[in-house]
């Protein structure tokens, strides 16, 4: 229990950074950086080469054929580079509790579960049905194997958004944005 003006364990006199703030700021960079230099690489197999001898690969050769595909793939390439490089100034701009950064946190954090949702509609309504065209001999388990790595890795991506919606939306963390 702690009393008016008394200071926990937690928090350094004359810091008025609050630790949420901190420890979110962190793993936004970290977050920023992978997705910054990361994201590009999903573009790799539109500008790759099979060698001479290679196995047909049938899930490539759609993808580099079919416009919808390219068409998301670099969609969401574009709006992921400019998504992470928003979280990273919004990162570095929270750990100097810049009032602007509080803005843009939030709004990184509805950009990022919009794109999320908008990723999954697209991946169970357009991607896998043509998945699935392409490649129709591909067993069954397979198919539900990538569906579910899908929906893991679009749930985890909305992890970090709503935890920033949680913690920049709270008192203490208004009020050290000076809002």
């Amino acid at each position: 229990m702690t009393y008016p003006g008394q200071q926990t364990m937690y928090e350094l006199p004359g810091n008025p950074r609050p630790t949420s703030v901190t420890v979110l700021a962190i793993i936004g960079i970290i977050l920023a950086a992978m997705g910054i230099v990361c994201t590009p690489c999903a573009l790799i197999p539109f500008f790759m080469t099979m060698p001479e001898g290679a196995p047909p690969n049938p899930m490539l050769d759609f993808m580099k054929a079919d416009t919808l595909m390219q068409g998301v793939t670099f969609t969401q390439v574009v709006v992921g580079v400019l998504t992470s490089i928003l979280l990273l100034a919004a990162s570095i701009g929270s750990l100097k509790l810049s009032r602007w950064a509080w803005s843009a946190m939030l709004v990184y954090s509805l950009i990022a579960i919009l794109t999320s949702v908008i990723g999954l509609i697209m991946t169970f309504l357009v991607i896998m049905p043509r998945m699935k065209e392409v490649m129709p001999d591909l067993p069954e388990g397979a198919l539900m194997q990538q569906l579910a790595g899908g929906m893991c890795g679009g749930l985890f991506g909305i992890l970090f958004p709503i935890a920033v919606l949680i913690f920049y939306n709270s008192a203490k963390v208004k009020s050290a944005f000076g809002r």
